[in-house]
């Protein structure tokens, strides 16, 4: 979870799913199917991998600062509730009292059929990491490339194996085909069209919850109160990208729904707003890719536009070319640093059942 709105260790997962190189080198075996902030069990993780040659899984806690009792709690549970795969602990540092606790701990507890690895990041890591969190978030994902720079950034400083040579594990390695008549597999087709095609939203990244009672797909849009939803065929037969803004922030879903034409330029001209959605809402196209397809076009157009408000504090009213914008600009800045920029952590729990809700008003 992020703290004082810091992303380091989500884009310290997003590098490592986007360069699984990087993994597969520091552990000395391939891994495959990297997804971030997964469900193993009743334990939530933050990378979830694949070792197809041994067919077990491969489970992540990610740590920038240096390894502590807290995580060494977190990683313990972590171990004694997997009954096979292998257990990555990945801190900034790791001192030698918490080593020799963990090498103990790990010969008296650690299961049979479990490898672990504590990894450490190479000091050159953390400022380039903090360096990408200050970035303008759209700009995170286009300049990943500066960590590549880095030589060894993960370092092995403990590890201790219990899998047996001859060990096969039960995992399935290979995720069965999509099938778009289902509503969850419809959704995972979604989301994983918008991934490829716009990388830069970092949310896209991230699975959602695929309830098979719901054809929404929820994603946070930036700030607290404020969603994106979209679907490649809803409850109505309509496919659609809206963004949905709380009942508290019905002040800004109005002040944008004022330039309601310039916003059509931006966007898309069939933009709609009504019930504190703005959204473009059409008849799903001949095949599921072409829905994709335009879902992505009408969704990047709106990242694009909206984000410098909820990611940047630029004010609403800049929307308006006649405004006195230095005024403006000069009252944000001043209150920027007091604006509450939700992550996609916070988030999603928060909209599991946002689809049900927001219909009944």
């Amino acid at each position: 979870m992020s703290k004082n709105h810091s992303m380091k260790e989500a884009i310290l997962g997003l590098y490592l799913k986007e360069r699984p190189n990087i993994i597969s080198e520091a552990l000395g075996f391939e891994v495959h199917h990297i997804a971030l902030e997964q469900k193993h069990g009743a334990y939530h993780v933050d990378i979830k991998a694949v070792d197809n040659k041994r067919r077990v899984p491969v489970l992540f806690e990610l740590q920038i600062t240096k390894a502590d009792k807290s995580y060494l709690k977190r990683v313990q549970k972590m171990l004694v509730t997997v009954s096979e795969g292998v257990v990555v602990w990945v801190a900034h540092s790791f001192d030698e009292e918490i080593l020799n606790e963990l090498q103990l701990w790990l010969n008296q507890n650690q299961p049979a059929y479990v490898d672990f690895y504590a990894i450490s990041l190479n000091d050159v890591t953390i400022p380039i990491l903090q360096q990408l969190n200050d970035m303008y978030k759209l700009d995170i994902f286009d300049n990943l490339h500066l960590l590549d720079e880095i030589e060894s950034m993960l370092s092995i400083k403990l590890e201790s194996k219990r899998i047996p040579k001859s060990h096969c594990g039960h995992l399935n390695i290979e995720p069965a085909p999509l099938n778009y008549e289902i509503d969850q597999d419809l959704k995972r087709g979604l989301l994983s069209h918008l991934r490829k095609t716009i990388p830069q939203f970092l949310n896209f990244h991230y699975d959602k919850k695929m309830n098979q009672f719901d054809k929404v797909i929820n994603l946070g849009a930036g700030k607290y109160g404020i969603a994106y939803r979209c679907s490649a065929i809803d409850r109505r037969g309509k496919a659609f990208v809206e963004l949905y803004f709380d009942q508290c922030l019905r002040d800004e879903y109005e002040a944008f729904k004022s330039h309601q034409e310039l916003l059509r330029k931006e966007i898309h001209p069939n933009l709609t707003f009504a019930k504190r959605r703005i959204g473009v809402y059409f008849p799903p196209l001949e095949t599921y890719e072409q829905t994709f397809g335009r879902i992505a076009e009408i969704f990047r157009n709106m990242i694009k536009t909206f984000s410098p408000y909820f990611y940047g504090g630029k004010p609403i009213e800049l929307l308006d070319p006649l405004d006195n914008r230095e005024e403006i600009i000069s009252h944000q800045l001043v209150l920027l640093e007091e604006r509450d920029f939700e992550t996609e952590d916070s988030y999603r729990i928060r909209l599991e059942e946002l689809d049900e809700l927001c219909y009944r008003q």
